[in-house]
């Protein structure tokens, strides 16, 4: 169940930062606190969401970027934080033997996929 205060920080990270914050938020209304752009020495981790003693790092991925590279770089990062790795997929970016090659890459670099 969500708060009050929840909804309006949600509705402000949807207007702010668009499908990154629709990310965001459904972390937000799971009851963990979130951290938007967090600096690493590899460069920014879109997503941090932290609590009940689990970290995650997520990246949603954008139309132009490379799968592969996708994978492997939220990897490193969340390696540094020392967190679970979660890659965002628009649904509307993937068909079924995408995701099925996205799956089998995702396994080997033990990280998450989630569609949006």
């Amino acid at each position: 169940m969500t708060t009050p205060r929840q909804k309006f920080i949600g509705k402000a990270l949807v207007n702010k930062y668009g499908l990154i914050g629709k990310v965001a938020t459904r972390y937000l209304y799971a009851g963990l606190h979130v951290e938007i752009n967090h600096p690493t020495r590899l460069g920014p981790v879109p997503i941090i969401a932290k609590g009940n003693k689990q970290t995650f790092a997520i990246e949603v991925l954008k139309p132009n970027q490379n799968i592969d590279q996708a994978i492997e770089s939220i990897a490193k990062k969340a390696q540094l934080l020392k967190a679970r790795p979660v890659l965002a997929v628009p649904k509307t970016l993937v068909n079924r033997e995408k995701l099925k090659t996205l799956l089998e890459k995702a396994k080997a670099n033990n990280t998450k996929i989630k569609l949006v």
